[in-house]
């Protein structure tokens, strides 16, 4: 999200600033090997210090609440800030034939392997629902499709993690199985790597033709229990979770802080993180080009 990027760069730049204490001239000549780390460059540095110094400027006198429209929320743990967005966004959904291509992938039951499955589909078994007849796989179709029906997302993905790799295309077709209200997208900003706070935490949906944001700022660490508690709630709303780098960063830390305040940490619900499908489409971007890359991301 561009506002919790905002603040994650101004914190980064309060950090630097008072960890480089050069004078313009040092800063001129020597400021990479005496201040920065050694994934900054000085150049990128030099414009992060300009940013700051505009937008200290621009913004002298003036509260985050005036800067940043938004409203208190009050919880029995304490209050946070709570800023509303939305915009006009279609959600782009080519996946109408979910269910069919589901069920005739035999690889959600447990036991069947490419060569059982292309055994049945010799002898007329062409989907799992034709399978509920079987004599050995009978039984475990229908428990399969009952999960299916009542949209037990979680569940069927982990049956599927179980026999493909996380960035299989089927297990983005898993998707087409909920409503486009159903989703959460998610993401969060945080004071750093492990046990530090979390200042930003962001969910997304789908409604009316809109992508509507919540973003749940913590103002001083003393709100982020509250906002965790809220976002959390909102989260239960929905059936499931779209992030990007989510299932390794996001869900992890959040759950992480959770804990740390003794609140319940158990976010279970399916998950479609897009960075690994994203990485496999641009390892193909790079052989095929451009013109080709729509399609083949939502194929």
């Amino acid at each position: 999200m561009l506002f919790g990027r905002a603040f994650k760069s101004l914190e980064r730049m309060f950090s630097l600033e008072r960890e480089c204490k050069a004078s313009e001239e040092e800063e001129a000549g020597g400021f990479e090997a005496r201040c920065a780390p050694n994934w900054v460059l000085s150049s990128n540095y030099f414009q992060v210090m300009n940013l700051k110094r505009r937008l200290l400027e621009t913004y002298r006198g003036v509260s985050l609440e005036e800067a940043v429209p938004g409203e208190v929320i009050s919880t029995n743990v304490g209050q946070c800030y709570l800023i509303h967005s939305e915009c006009q966004a279609e959600f782009y959904n080519r996946l109408e034939g979910a269910r069919e291509a589901i069920i005739s992938n035999f690889k959600f039951l447990y036991g069947i392997g490419e060569k059982t499955e292309a055994k049945l589909k010799r002898r007329g078994y062409r989907t799992i629902e034709d399978l509920t007849r079987h004599p050995k796989w009978g039984k475990a179709a229908r428990e399969f499709l009952d999960l299916l029906d009542m949209r037990h997302l979680k569940r069927v993905q982990e049956l599927l993690w179980q026999r493909v790799p996380k960035s299989h295309p089927l297990c983005f077709q898993l998707a087409g199985l909920n409503q486009e209200e159903d989703f959460a997208m998610i993401d969060i900003e945080t004071m750093g790597l492990f046990f530090k706070p979390i200042i930003l935490l962001g969910v997304a949906h789908s409604e009316g033709g809109k992508i509507k944001v919540h973003q749940y700022l913590v103002r001083s660490v003393a709100e982020e229990v509250a906002a965790l508690k809220v976002f959390v709630e909102e989260l239960d709303r929905f059936n499931a979770i779209i992030s990007y780098n989510g299932r390794a960063f996001d869900i992890p830390f959040i759950e992480q802080r959770l804990r740390y305040y003794g609140l319940n940490s158990n976010i279970d619900k399916a998950h479609f993180d897009l960075l690994q499908r994203f990485r496999q489409r641009t390892r193909i971007f790079r052989t095929v080009g451009l013109p080709q890359l729509k399609n083949l991301f939502w194929d």
